[in-house]
């Protein structure tokens, strides 16, 4: 992106005023010296010659009318005329009361008064202008005043450096991420001296002239020689002429968010359980290589690898709701069955958790998968442990049933028949 630049012109330069109005001390000299001119040169140049005419009085008339207004010319003139004719009766001349003489001075004397009207005219012209342009000075320095209060209480950097390198600019958060203690130490800095390498410097400004947006990330060193990483949006802002005057920029201090990237990274690529992320649609965008490990793919072939790709077609419904419950912000954990590329099954456990981004609502899922296979294979054989037991037991339990039936039985009726007739052989109790 890049702008035109532009500017307040004024219509005529201010040296060249001072030139045709000769306001001030200036008029007074300019004054003098045209009296004088006229007294002491022309008059005895044109006496000498032995005439009289108005090309004097008209060369003393209207730099006056310029100067003070058609009234002062008027009286220049007339006094101008005055002198022609006491000189010429002094001089004993002749025709100085000749009547071209006369319609010389009245025409000169309107010309004068014309002269100085426009000068009048032209005057007022500029002092408007000239109050107009100080209206204009005063609101665009509260204009910059107050984008300087707004501008200084943004918490990101905002600068303007030429392409040479000058710092134009800069608010208190920029002060703040480049290390300077005040705001003439940042003006005084050479934009070049803070890239830690030069060619990321050229390459933004090559970016910038050609308008090409975007947020660029690179390293600067600050003041104190820390080396940071930051985010910088730049646009060329050009003359007339499509030069490059200065960028316009806005810095951002990501260093933080690089180190917590990286030991992100690290952590994620270097666990030992298997982890993922995906959008909320179920496709893996990014995925470790415990988890390519576990469901028996190449690391690259599971981008974009979606959930059903992977899953038993039972256990389908059971993903579709934790996918939903993680749309609404919850953390969910749950059991599932997948199938490795080579066919064979295994199962596992799922902790799934939202990714924000800074999104009012999720924007992505991060997966925990832990494999389970083993122990549901432990807990399946204990079960069928348990089962065996229950059978053993139920079936000895039967076995034994019916002689132990028939045993208790006969012993009821042993005992019922001795107490009867025949006790004397059938001893009970305790013996003696």
């Amino acid at each position: 992106m890049s702008s035109k630049g532009s500017g307040n012109s004024s219509s005529l330069p201010s040296y060249l005023e001072g030139t045709l109005l000769l306001r001030g001390r200036t008029r007074w000299i300019w004054t003098g010296f045209v009296v004088a001119v006229f007294m002491f040169v022309l008059q005895p140049v044109e006496h000498a010659l032995g005439k009289t005419a108005g090309a004097p009085v008209a060369l003393l008339a209207f730099p006056i009318a310029w100067m003070w207004g058609g009234g002062v010319g008027l009286v220049a003139a007339a006094a101008g005329y005055v002198t022609n004719f006491i000189w010429a009766r002094h001089l004993g001349m002749e025709g100085s009361l000749a009547a071209p003489m006369v319609f010389d001075a009245l025409a000169i004397m309107a010309i004068a008064f014309l002269v100085g009207h426009a000068s009048r005219r032209l005057e007022m012209a500029l002092g408007a202008r000239h109050q107009a342009d100080e209206a204009y000075s005063q609101l665009e320095q509260t204009a910059r005043d107050r984008m300087f209060t707004i501008t200084d209480q943004v918490p990101v950097g905002l600068y303007r450096t030429t392409p040479g390198g000058r710092v134009v600019g800069g608010n208190s958060a920029l002060m703040k991420i480049l290390g300077f203690a005040d705001q003439a130490a940042l003006l005084d800095a050479n934009v070049w001296d803070l890239y830690v390498d030069s060619e990321e410097r050229l390459s933004q400004i090559e970016a910038s002239n050609r308008a090409a947006e975007g947020w660029r990330e690179f390293e600067l060193r600050r003041a104190d020689g820390e080396i940071i990483w930051v985010r910088d949006w730049a646009a060329a802002v050009v003359d007339h002429e499509g030069n490059t005057e200065h960028f316009d920029g806005v810095l951002e201090d990501i260093t933080e968010q690089r180190l917590a990237a990286a030991r992100f990274r690290a952590a994620f690529e270097d666990a030992p359980i298997g982890m993922s992320i995906a959008g909320l649609d179920g496709r893996i965008v990014r995925a470790n290589a415990a988890v390519a490990d576990l469901l028996g793919y190449p690391i690259e072939e599971l981008e974009g690898l979606h959930f059903s790709e992977y899953s038993f077609e039972e256990d389908l419904d059971a993903t579709r709701d934790a996918l939903s419950r993680l749309s609404a912000g919850e953390i969910v954990r749950y059991e599932k069955r997948i199938v490795r590329r080579d066919g064979t099954a295994l199962w596992v456990m799922v902790n799934l958790a939202p990714i924000y981004e800074g999104a009012d609502k999720p924007t992505h899922l991060i997966s925990h998968v832990v494999d389970l296979t083993e122990r549901k294979n432990a807990q399946e054989a204990l079960e069928h442990l348990v089962r065996s037991k229950d059978e053993l037991i139920a079936s000895v339990s039967h076995e034994l049933r019916t002689p132990l039936t028939v045993v208790h039985g006969l012993a009821q009726e042993l005992d019922a028949s001795a107490k009867a007739s025949r006790r004397p052989f059938v001893r009970t109790g305790r013996p003696r």
